[in-house]
């Protein structure tokens, strides 16, 4: 086959390649780095076609190339702001850290890219990343206006409110506005002290939330004084027993003007490390009635089922006096119980161990001996 015959073929295979997969002509003006004007739809299509559209020489200026990644990443701000899209806030940032890893010698431009990856920090909610950049800003420019505001609503939702003022009253010391500061200013001021004094009323309930819960703690404590029951400190010192001990003995009003006494009631199965908790029990039930209303069904964790008989169960309480453990009858009430010479309430909150009669635990307590 000729050489001819060769090209011949070659054409017709590239003609019939093309007449499947079209070409254009034109792709190659699409590509970033030859690209003259980039357009909202290219940024949006593909975040890094700014920036990689803005390095067009190797031999450009530091000063040149900074400011067009810049721009760059100020056009990708503005086009995430307009469509929502979070992913160009984070390009955004990339350029502005190329345009200072430049190092260029431009300080005001310089300071320009620092303001400007602080506002793109605060739409990212990255306050620390703002603050920071907008105090850099401020290092190489003092008279700069963003950067004072930046860094003021950066401590802001810090949460820092005496600083961000603070920054805001730098800003009109330092800088020479005409007539009053800006309404950004103004604005942010007028917000930090809405928010102090708001929170300021919210710490104020909180005490009074406080306050009153210390008064409730004082008439529980003046009930069990008025009906002749000693109390003494609390049997156990955890943060658990801190939240039980906060439900407290109270009076309830019932028809007739009868008066119901309520107390919380702590179980303590030692045998197997369990507890149950009554926040409300009447004070005129026996705890035999307590226990049955609660071991109504059997627990999961008493898989030899010692508890199925609540009557042949044995309760103490113990005796901070002796430092030991007494045994108490189910048939008492917890009123009787509570009011018994030999009793001393621990912390408001009555508090009984409940184990199978033939425990070695329970056979230690019988025999005086007050180990668990």
């Amino acid at each position: 086959m000729s050489d001819e015959d060769d090209d011949d073929t070659l054409q017709r295979m590239w003609q019939e390649h093309s007449r499947k997969h079209p070409v254009d002509e034109d792709a190659w003006e699409k590509m970033p780095l030859f690209m003259e004007k980039v357009t909202e739809k290219d940024v949006l299509q593909n975040p890094d076609v700014a920036g990689l559209a803005s390095i067009l020489h190797e031999d450009t200026k530091p000063s040149e190339l900074a400011d067009r990644l810049k721009n760059s990443a100020n056009n990708n701000l503005t086009i995430s702001l307009k469509n929502k899209n979070k992913h160009l806030i984070s390009s955004a940032i990339e350029l502005y850290t190329q345009a200072i890893e430049v190092q260029c010698d431009d300080i005001k431009l310089n300071a320009v890219i620092y303001a400007n990856r602080s506002q793109a920090h605060l739409y990212r909610s990255n306050f620390l990343s703002a603050l920071q950049d907008a105090q850099k800003a401020l290092e190489l420019d003092p008279k700069f206006p963003k950067a004072y505001y930046r860094a003021a609503r950066a401590l802001f939702n810090l949460g820092r409110y005496d600083e961000a003022l603070n920054m805001l009253a730098l800003s009109r010391s330092e800088i020479e506005w005409n007539g009053s500061p800006s309404n950004d200013i103004i604005q942010l001021e007028n917000q930090i002290s809405a928010r102090m004094e708001q929170e300021e009323a919210n710490e104020k309930k909180r005490s009074n939330i406080i306050i009153g819960k210390q008064m409730s703690l004082e008439m529980a404590e003046q009930l069990v004084k008025r009906m002749g029951i000693r109390q003494g400190p609390p049997e156990l010192q955890s943060e658990q027993w801190s939240q039980l001990a906060s439900s407290y003995p109270r009076q309830e009003e019932q028809t007739g003007k009868s008066v119901k006494v309520l107390f919380p009631i702590l179980f303590l199965y030692d045998a197997h490390g369990q507890t149950d908790f009554v926040e409300s029990a009447d004070c005129e039930t026996t705890l035999y009635e307590q226990l049955e209303m609660i071991l109504d069904e059997s627990p999961l964790w008493d898989t030899e089922n010692e508890y199925s008989n609540v009557g042949e169960l044995h309760a103490f309480f113990y005796s901070p006096k002796e430092h030991a453990y007494r045994q108490v009858s189910l048939d008492r009430t917890l009123k009787e119980v509570m009011c018994s010479c030999d009793y001393i309430l621990p912390g408001l909150l009555p508090t009984f161990h409940i184990l199978p009669p033939n425990h070695q635990i329970s056979s230690r307590w019988l025999a005086g001996d007050s180990s668990a």
